[in-house]
């Protein structure tokens, strides 16, 4: 049987729809996706070695300044211990006393500075740290398409201490639930940063396959 020639083109046209489709999928499936990443800022933090080097400097000041004000608080405690020999109306007794409040009130006044110096310096370095960590993630992404980076947490609970309540909570408020490692630039990025660190250089002339990520899944 012979087929006419309507049928032919009807036939031909449905051939011809079902191959233009299937391009149509294939390049759909083949079309590259907006690249997407994640990265641990609290790892990088953590790694970072100089922030951690300006840290265990600020550390160490901290220490200092605490052994200068407990110096200060005991020859308080003394001048106090030394007023007891004076009777209370003499002239003595009431320098002495005036000069316990004006040191008293001094001291008082130096501490809190000092607090609110060090939490200023304390914000400035990690201002600092986030800033040159974002920075590096942006010209990362822009060099290799990435359109999207988000934050999340590598660590995971230590079998060795089980499941603690608060640990648990927060394996349960993560934003990622699964990645594949293969987006993970955390470690590209805490190389990066850290190779402008290393005084010898030789940060610079390798790219590691990762830092090695304890607890991380």
């Amino acid at each position: 049987m012979k087929m006419s020639l309507r049928n032919a083109t009807l036939v031909a046209c449905v051939a011809w729809f079902a191959s233009a489709f299937a391009l149509v999928d294939v390049a759909s499936a083949q079309a590259p996706h907006p690249g997407m990443a994640i990265v641990d800022l609290s790892y990088i933090f953590q790694h970072h070695k100089r922030f951690q080097q300006e840290t265990e400097g600020m550390k160490q000041e901290v220490e200092q300044r605490e052994q200068y004000f407990k110096q200060q608080r005991d020859g308080l405690i003394q001048m106090v211990e030394e007023l007891k020999r004076w009777k209370p109306s003499s002239p003595e007794y009431k320098q002495k006393e005036a000069q316990i409040a004006q040191t008293k009130a001094k001291l008082e006044t130096d501490l809190q500075l000092q607090k609110k110096e060090f939490v200023e310096r304390e914000a400035s370095m990690y201002h600092k740290a986030y800033r040159e960590i974002v920075d590096e993630v942006k010209l990362y992404s822009e060099s290799n398409g990435v359109m999207l980076v988000f934050r999340f947490n590598g660590n995971m609970i230590d079998p060795a201490e089980g499941p603690q309540p608060n640990e648990v909570m927060k394996q349960l408020n993560k934003a990622v639930v699964y990645h594949n490692p293969s987006i993970d630039i955390t470690p590209v990025i805490l190389h990066r940063i850290n190779s402008r660190t290393d005084t010898q250089g030789t940060a610079n002339r390798t790219m590691p396959n990762g830092y090695p990520r304890p607890g991380v899944r």
